[in-house]
């Protein structure tokens, strides 16, 4: 069956057509010696020049309620476009308090139900999220729902935390994440963001951040974990004792006395950033604020379309939670993470659309100075999936091995804490990922190994350092290359990649021992059928196929790719290809990565991913992910 090879991949829905297999291999790239990180030009265009149709709440007036930022009910003024003048007159609205469930992924609301009458309505300190509704008097319809949240400060939190970090220094960190979004995407499609992070809150632009894996689970449990993908399902997955065990970076920081906090703008299926974690990580809270619940409130609404929630975009409504975090708690530390992916994970323009909330909101913060000690993260997981930009698809393959990274340091951090200033600054065009990051994270809980002694004395174990996961307030090898920093070699950005011939007999050779292989794991499960190679579209060679004892191969260790034989091949040191094969049954499309070992001629399956939509097979997700932790789980080389 066609889709075992997508199947093993991930968890769930759509993550499951990118998930990559990961076998042993020795094979070494011959250009190991360096990386260079290709410089992209955000005016070269993915695709046509069009901008897809705005969402039907961009820039809607339809909204009637909303908690301002004191946490009081406002009763809107109704716009003639949408309501009409008399609307107050005939309807009456009601709010009642959500509270959570207990050990339920939900929430209810309380028995009491409060008439709205006023136009602004303090509410309770206990309050967290409500749900709004209205009706006509006549007919007692409804014709108006939402679900809106306040960040009030909790006492029994404050209580406990204050005691921890009482008299301390601290910084807080926000994390604000966009999924699907590589570095040249984010200027083509929020340039005046770019622009207002970088010439006026002086944030890093990094160019060199390169994606773990293909999907956004390979770089995001590494970011909040510290842990590979293959390790991270190893420890968390499961149940609640898991859960409990899995190392968490909010945790380091709440145990410091940090408030956490964490919201998505998509919450109704698989790209949800904790469904995949089954039950438990939706039956408690595990943050101090958490807009899980309600936002699957939001998504849940009949008005709720595409990329919204009710009359509000989506993002806009994320990025009012981040505000509300910042301005419940100046003074106090904190640790939230804003993870917005309605927008960019459909279509790699749409975030055109959530350009002008994202720039008030960082101009907001900026101009209340909620900035002044907070350390502010703008990442991506990895770029927009190349496989939709058949036009400009070398441009598109480099981008989604690209994130977006951009980190906003205090004035006062980088007077005190000059060095690792400093540092930070020199990695910016340098190999790093998001272990990396994690790390930068976690030397924030103990600011006396930021100081410029200490630096100096770290920076020369951080320099020579082969560990794949380095604070980036160290000094990063400008000789790291993928291996060294956990990238496999079909995801690292850095290496050169040259066209070669599809009908080169090595090729065809490489490409039939892969079906070898995947036919080989899944010949045991009668439910799959057998795959045949029906043809072999692209292929690209990434070291040399040169004979060792060739004098070419000492001049020109990368021309004439085209040049092989089965002698050549059994002479060699070894070589790296990445190919397209098309297969049969159900039309497979796989972009695969194979090493050829240089004296036997042996091929190592090295990675794989299905470039092509599931279609009806998708029913069999469920069985076939069982199979995936025991034949593809690369258990000795961990990315």
């Amino acid at each position: 069956m066609l889709l075992f090879l997508v199947t093993t991949l991930s968890l769930l829905g759509p993550f499951a057509l990118l998930y990559w297999t990961r076998v042993n291999s020795t094979i070494k790239n011959s250009n190991d010696h360096e990386c260079k990180i290709p410089t992209l030009s955000p005016r070269t265009r993915l695709q046509k020049d069009i901008l897809p149709n705005a969402p039907k709440c961009f820039n809607s007036t339809a909204l009637l309620f909303r908690i301002d930022f004191e946490n009081n009910l406002v009763r809107l003024e109704p716009d003639q476009k949408y309501w009409s003048n008399n609307l107050w007159n005939t309807s009456k609205c009601f709010y009642k308090h959500l509270v959570r469930i207990p050990n339920k992924p939900d929430l209810g609301g309380d028995n009491v139900i409060i008439e709205i009458k006023n136009g602004t309505t303090a509410l309770p300190n206990n309050i967290d999220h409500v749900h709004v509704w209205c009706s006509y008097n006549e007919n007692q319809k409804m014709f108006y729902e939402d679900y809106l949240s306040a960040v009030q400060l909790k006492p029994h939190v404050e209580e406990e935390l204050d005691s921890i970090k009482a008299g301390d220094e601290f910084y807080s960190l926000m994390i604000l994440g966009q999924d699907s979004t590589s570095h040249a995407n984010f200027i083509r499609t929020m340039p005046k963001v770019q622009d207002f992070l970088v010439n006026t809150l002086g944030a890093v632009e990094f160019h060199g951040l390169n994606a773990i894996g293909p999907s956004t689970f390979w770089n995001i449990f590494p970011l909040i974990s510290g842990l590979s993908k293959e390790n991270f399902q190893e420890v968390c997955f499961g149940g609640t004792s898991k859960l409990d065990r899995c190392p968490f970076i909010w945790k380091l920081f709440e145990k410091q006395g940090y408030r956490t906090a964490f919201t998505e703008d998509f919450c109704k299926d698989a790209r949800s950033m904790f469904l995949h974690l089954g039950p438990p990580a939706f039956s408690r809270e595990l943050f101090h604020y958490d807009f899980r619940f309600v936002n699957r409130k939001r998504n849940s609404m009949q008005s709720s379309e595409d990329f919204c929630f009710g009359s509000q975009l989506s993002i806009t409504v994320l990025l009012e939670h981040m505000i509300k975090v910042a301005l419940a708690v100046p003074d106090k530390p904190y640790w939230a993470f804003m993870w917005a992916q309605s927008l960019s994970h459909f279509d790699n323009m749409l975030s055109t659309y959530g350009e002008p909330s994202m720039l008030s909101s960082l101009e907001f913060l900026h101009e209340k100075q909620l900035l002044n000690n907070t350390i502010l993260i703008l990442l991506s997981d990895h770029g927009f999936w190349w496989r939709d930009f058949k036009k400009s698809k070398e441009q598109a393959f480099m981008e989604q091995r690209l994130p977006m990274l951009y980190i906003v340091l205090p004035k006062k951090f980088q007077e005190k804490y000059s060095l690792a200033s400093k540092h930070l600054r020199e990695n910016s065009r340098k190999l790093i990922t998001v272990f990396d990051v994690h790390e930068t994270m976690k030397d924030l809980l103990n600011l006396k190994d930021l100081r410029d002694e200490r630096l100096m004395l770290r920076q020369k174990e951080g320099f020579f350092s082969t560990n794949k996961s380095l604070s980036l307030f160290l000094p990063v090898n400008p000789n790291r290359i993928c291996a060294m920093a956990g990238i496999s070699l079909i995801n690292c950005a850095c290496i050169p990649r040259y066209s070669t011939s599809v009908s080169d007999p090595g090729v065809i050779h490489a490409a039939g021992e892969v079906l070898k292989k995947i036919n080989g794991k899944i010949r045991k499960y009668p439910q799959c059928s057998e795959l045949a190679l029906v043809n072999i579209t692209e292929v690209y060679a990434t070291s040399s196929r040169i004979s060792l004892d060739s004098e070419e191969s000492l001049e020109h260790p990368l021309v004439n790719v085209n040049r092989y034989t089965r002698d050549a091949l059994e002479r060699t040191r070894g070589e790296y290809f990445e190919m397209v094969i098309e297969t049969t049954p159900g039309g497979g499309k796989f972009y695969v990565a194979v090493g050829v070992h240089g004296y036997d001629g042996r091929v190592t399956l090295d990675g794989i991913v299905r470039l092509n939509e599931q279609g009806f097979f998708s029913n069999i997700l469920g069985y076939l992910n069982k199979i995936r932790d025991r034949h593809f789980k690369n258990r000795d080389h961990r990315p």
